[in-house]
């Protein structure tokens, strides 16, 4: 089923409030397997054309997000929303609310996330719709409730997240409660034609945006990536960093020419006004301040092609394994002195 064509602010606030989420609370904690990384350092999605959503992190933290993900159940693109649907209802009750509504009070809220789903405007009502009464007695219900044995399958699984989203330790004492553990969407390191949801497997030093735009590029060498998928929107947590940002548009300049792709990312984020707050007792923020230009700080390496399809010497400098920190003169070089084409 195709998806929408998401713009970049609404990637940005799906990428936020997953972030947000999946620092929350150590969401391997019940498992037999490495617990990941909570501190996420960035999430990243992009879209091609309307077949697939796909999310990356920065160097392993892809293992927290799929903790996360399969303490919810999800499978597709559909289930994705509605993970975060739940997910952005509980971290914006107001503190004030949160024992009448959710049935006891927590430490999380949206922190500086607020800025950018707020900046999604209209978009969140439309993807993530608040939770309905009925929902919002279900939640308060399960959350309360400390036998779970009758429950069945779905609402235990519903009830196991939102007893560890709500307190770390919410399950000790509580009867009949298994986490489901299995992974139900698609991890891959390639291009998956026909998957709606994809979380991109890269242990690598680059960074989550420019690990999506290889993945993308490989399936354009290769031939595998359909016109009509070509359309591509990105953005995440932050903006590109001063070593990405650059990055970006000389591998914009090229895939566009060549593959006749198109390109849409995020190159500023503007806050929004500072709003007073309401008046409430202290809650905790469990994220640091999301920054709105990173470009001043630069960690992470020029990915590395991973199609083994012959290229021309810009892109093979393109997708040098280097630093991208490094000054791009070795890219600029391969740039025909006479037309100022590069030599693809």
């Amino acid at each position: 089923m195709p998806i929408p064509r998401y713009t970049p602010k609404e990637l940005a606030m799906f990428s936020a409030i997953l972030a947000i989420s999946v620092r929350a609370r150590n969401w391997g904690m019940d498992l037999n397997t490495a617990p990941g990384n909570a501190t996420v350092e960035e999430i990243q999605c992009m879209t091609l054309g309307v077949e697939g959503l796909y999310i990356a992190a920065n160097h392993t933290e892809q293992l927290s997000i799929v903790n996360f993900l399969n303490a919810w159940g999800v499978s597709d693109h559909a289930s994705f929303l509605q993970c975060l649907r739940y997910s952005y209802w509980l971290l914006a009750v107001p503190h004030s609310d949160k024992s009448e509504k959710v049935g006891k009070g927590y430490d999380l809220n949206l922190g500086a996330a607020q800025d950018v789903v707020a900046n999604a405007g209209v978009s969140r009502a439309r993807y993530l719709p608040s939770l309905s009464d009925d929902e919002q007695h279900e939640v308060r219900r399960l959350v309360l409730r400390e036998n779970c044995s009758a429950l069945s399958p779905d609402q235990q699984r519903l009830a196991w997240f939102l007893k560890r989203f709500t307190a770390e330790r919410a399950l000790e004492g509580v009867v009949g409660l298994t986490r489901n553990t299995k992974t139900r969407f698609t991890c891959a390191s390639a291009y998956q034609p026909g998957k709606d949801l994809v979380l991109v497997e890269a242990n690598s030093a680059v960074h989550a945006e420019l690990k999506l735009l290889a993945l993308m590029a490989a399936a354009a060498v290769e031939g595998t990536l359909a016109v009509n998928n070509r359309s591509v929107t990105i953005a995440g947590l932050k903006i590109a960093c001063k070593g990405c940002h650059p990055w970006i548009k000389r591998f914009k300049g090229w895939i566009e020419a060549r593959y006749g792709a198109t390109i849409t990312y995020e190159e500023t984020r503007i806050p929004r006004p500072l709003v007073a707050p309401v008046a409430d007792p202290p809650v905790r923020v469990v994220a640091e301040p999301l920054p709105i230009d990173v470009r001043a700080a630069a960690s992470g390496f020029r990915p590395p092609m991973l199609s083994n399809k012959v290229v021309g010497s810009y892109v093979a400098a393109l997708f040098k394994s280097t630093e991208t920190t490094a000054s791009f003169v070795d890219v600029d070089d391969e740039v025909d002195a006479d037309s100022r084409r590069p030599r693809y």
